[in-house]
C-alpha cells in the first residue's frame, strides 16, 4: 500500500473544515506535504499531497458563522493565505508542469483555493503557473480543465493583462488551423476571464 498517498488523504478528510484546517496546521503537516509533493515516492502520494493542500487552502461557507456540528462552539476561520509560502506555490506549479493528470488536477485545485485570496496572485504568478494553467485549460482532462479553468478566473482579477497576452500566445501554440485556434481561444477567453 501506498501510505504516504493514503495518510496524505487521511490529511485532506480532516482539513474539510476550518477546525480540522487549524489542526493540520498546527500539527505541522504542511511541510511534510511539500515534501511530498516535490519528492513523493510515487505519482499517487504527490497527488493525494496536493488534494491535502487544497483542503488546507479551502475557504467554504463555515468560514464567518457556525455551520456544522463541529464549528457550532466557536466560529473557526480558514487558514491566513500567508502560511502558503513560495515553497508551496513552486511545489504546485511543478505539479502542473509535470505531474501525472490527477496530480495537475489537484494541484490546480489548490491554486485555484490560494487563488480566491487576491494577495496570493503574485506569488502564483511568479512561480510560473500562468502556462500550465492555460495549458490544462484548453487541452486538459476534465477535471484538470475545470479546475484551471476556474484558477485563471480568480487570477484574472488582479492579472488580466497577462492571461490575455499569455491566453492568446499558448492557444496559437496549441492549435495551427485558424478556425479552431478561434473557437478555442474565445472559449478559453469565455470560461476563463469573464
Amino acid at each position: 500500500p501506498d501510505l504516504a498517498a493514503e495518510a496524505s488523504f487521511a490529511l485532506s478528510a480532516i482539513a474539510s473544515t476550518n477546525k480540522g484546517r487549524q489542526a493540520v496546521h498546527q500539527a505541522g503537516a504542511l511541510p511534510a506535504l511539500v515534501a511530498l509533493m516535490e519528492v513523493g515516492p510515487t505519482a499517487g502520494a504527490k497527488a493525494r499531497a496536493a488534494q491535502a493542500v487544497a483542503a488546507l487552502a479551502a475557504r467554504d461557507p463555515k468560514d464567518f458563522a457556525p455551520a456544522m456540528a463541529d464549528d457550532a462552539d466557536v466560529p473557526v476561520l480558514p487558514l491566513d493565505w500567508r502560511l502558503f509560502d513560495s515553497r508551496v506555490v513552486a511545489a504546485l506549479a511543478a505539479l502542473l508542469r509535470g505531474g501525472c493528470s490527477e496530480c495537475r488536477a489537484q494541484a490546480a485545485r489548490a491554486v485555484l483555493n490560494l487563488a480566491q485570496a487576491e494577495q496570493s496572485h503574485e506569488d502564483i504568478i511568479a512561480a510560473g503557473a500562468l502556462p500550465p494553467l492555460l495549458q490544462m485549460a484548453t487541452e486538459g482532462e476534465p477535471a484538470e480543465r475545470g479546475n484551471a479553468a476556474t484558477a485563471l478566473r480568480f487570477l484574472s482579477v488582479t492579472a488580466r493583462e497577462e492571461i490575455e497576452a499569455r491566453v492568446v500566445a499558448t492557444v496559437s501554440a496549441l492549435e495551427e488551423d485558424p478556425l479552431r485556434r478561434e473557437v478555442l481561444l474565445q472559449r478559453v477567453k469565455y470560461y476563463c476571464l469573464t
